[in-house]
């Protein structure tokens, strides 16, 4: 087993929970103690930042700070589950959309 420390930039994939994530990280790397700073959905991709070895008793000081979340929508789109995987229910035209982001945009 691995005994460095230090941190991992890993980018997770959509479909993977971070939990998975840890695990093929401790198991193809070899590293004896893996941790994570924060998880995101099963449906989101993303960098996680994994610390290993004596570096996982940093974890909660990466917890309390403020993250943010980058994101793609589809304005007037909703679907039966309320995110991408349901049924699409309702749409805007390629019109509406450029009507809606032109009445929506920032100055």
């Amino acid at each position: 087993m691995r005994t460095e420390s230090g941190f991992l930039l890993i980018h997770k994939p959509e479909g993977m929970t971070s939990s998975d994530l840890v695990v093929v990280v401790r198991k193809k790397l070899k590293f004896k103690k893996v941790g994570h700073t924060g998880t995101l959905d099963r449906a989101a991709s993303g960098l996680m930042i994994l610390p290993v070895g004596s570096c996982t008793s940093f974890s909660s000081v990466f917890l309390e700070k403020e993250k943010s979340y980058q994101a793609w929508v589809k304005p007037g789109e909703s679907t039966d589950s309320g995110d991408k995987e349901g049924e699409i229910l309702e749409s805007l035209s390629k019109e509406q959309t450029e009507i809606w982001f032109r009445e929506h945009r920032e100055n």
